[in-house]
């Protein structure tokens, strides 16, 4: 089932080996050298790699623990540039207000990553996408997978599925402990191909040019825009503690609340605790972290200086480590169904809720009977951690 599902002869070609538990990465190789490793270790918690299965026809060798990994390089030649559609929608614009190429992060991104200009047609800004579904009835999120989708795209496209690709598979049957392993090679490949190092030589790009199909050789830079996901997904990326901890925000240092079985984060109303000390509300520019706070406290875990509980992570992401223009609070992105919770829906009841006259007026403020209104439907509401676990 799994060589129908990625397209391969042989799984073996994209099939990776970490540690049982997610300590590590193992060095690639191909099943008739798997005797000869039978005795290799995780260098970190002494595990071994593989385990021994008697079979009717004798012995068989087995890894205990495996993911498949498609490439970077390999995903961007061969299922971006050969798709004519694709193609032709890329560098489409990136002039257009509001796209990504017009933000302040895309400035940041061009003056932080070395040899990068964002005004090149050959470079493009892509993004990073994690999701676990329950691919096995006993597990819930057991299997992971890791996309990738082009940022150079104009904004009705880039999101399309159909311009969407897997990077890799994780099979579980249980979400990772540690992401680490299975970002090494992706990571590293955002490196090796960067503007600063050349990027990809002689890519076929497909195009239809009045009605035929041409394949042009090009060089395509790429930089690392932005990483995807659920909250729980940005978590394990970013190393922050889990959304049901108390420091689970990992953007500011709110403090959570227990209330009605569950931590759940306030602060829209009234001010409520800090990791500061002082009480503050949701979204207060005054606890938002900047990437050198977070790049502090990471530091601080991995000194063994304070513990994760104190200061709401574990330790320093891999994508920071690896790629020196990321930043934590641009790279990874919230998504907008789980912003709620961190600042944005404060914002919006800031805005619509203005006063009804003088000179802040506008034509979106709530009239007075549909505040009358909503306040009473909110009498009934009880503010959860994440939307789906509203009463």
């Amino acid at each position: 089932m799994m060589r129908k599902l990625v397209g391969c002869r042989e799984v073996h070609e994209v099939e990776q080996h970490v540690c049982v538990n997610d300590c590590c990465k193992f060095n690639k190789l191909k099943p008739n050298q798997y005797r000869g490793a039978l005795r290799q270790k995780c260098p970190v918690c002494k595990e071994l790699r593989f385990n021994t299965k008697m079979t009717a026809r004798g012995d068989r060798i087995l890894p205990r623990k495996v993911y498949y990994d498609f490439g970077l390089e390999k995903v961007i030649r061969e299922k971006f540039f050969t798709d004519p559609a694709w193609c032709a929608a890329r560098g489409k614009g990136r002039d257009t207000p509001g796209d990504y190429y017009t933000s302040k992060e895309a400035k940041r991104l061009h003056e932080a990553a070395p040899g990068a200009d964002l005004n090149c047609p050959y470079t493009s800004v892509w993004h990073l996408g994690l999701d676990f579904c329950q691919w096995f009835k006993s597990k819930v999120h057991s299997t992971g997978f890791l996309t990738l989708r082009c940022g150079d795209l104009p904004h009705q496209d880039r999101s399309k599925l159909r311009f969407t690709r897997i990077l890799a598979i994780i099979p579980g049957p249980s979400e990772p402990k540690n992401l680490d392993p299975y970002l090494q090679d992706t990571l590293a490949a955002f490196n090796k191909f960067s503007p600063g190092n050349g990027g990809l030589k002689d890519v076929q790009q497909h195009l239809v040019v009045d009605g035929e199909l041409q394949v042009q050789k090009v060089d395509h830079k790429i930089l690392l825009g932005g990483v995807y996901g659920d909250s729980p997904g940005i978590k394990k990326l970013a190393r922050w503690l889990s959304h049901s901890a108390y420091l689970g925000c990992g953007y500011c240092w709110l403090k959570g609340t227990y209330s009605a079985g569950a931590v759940r984060f306030m602060g829209y109303l009234h001010p409520v605790d800090t990791r500061l000390g002082q009480p503050a509300l949701c979204g207060d520019e005054a606890i938002i972290l900047n990437h050198d706070d977070h790049v502090a406290r990471a530091q601080l875990v991995q000194q063994q200086a304070m513990e994760a509980s104190d200061v709401g992570c574990h330790g320093m992401s891999i994508v920071i480590q690896e790629l020196s223009y990321t930043s934590y609070p641009d790279t990874f992105v919230v998504p907008v169904p789980h912003a709620g919770m961190l600042g944005c829906c404060k914002d919006f009841w800031s805005y619509v809720l203005r006063p009804t006259s003088g000179p802040t007026s506008h034509q979106f403020v709530v009239s007075s009977e549909a505040r009358r209104v909503l306040a009473q439907r909110a009498a009934h509401i009880v503010p959860g951690a994440e939307l789906h676990q509203l009463p």
